[in-house]
């Protein structure tokens, strides 16, 4: 998944895009560290997805070398 620079573009972009719209929404220093707890949250789903994806692709590569 992380070799795909497409898929990596895309969570870079959405992680800026959170944490831009995260600041300026809100007021800058009071709920600053909300936002970074916010971008946290968001990478921990974005790796738990890449291993859940990664596990997916692994039991197929399993399922055609049993074949």
């Amino acid at each position: 998944m992380w070799k795909n620079p497409k898929v990596v573009l895309m969570a870079t972009l959405t992680l800026l895009i959170i944490g831009i719209l995260q600041i300026t929404y809100e007021n800058f220093v009071g709920q600053f560290f909300e936002a970074i707890v916010g971008v946290w949250i968001f990478l921990i789903i974005v790796c738990v997805v890449h291993f859940y994806f990664k596990f997916i692709g692994l039991k197929s590569d399993y399922a055609k070398l049993k074949k």
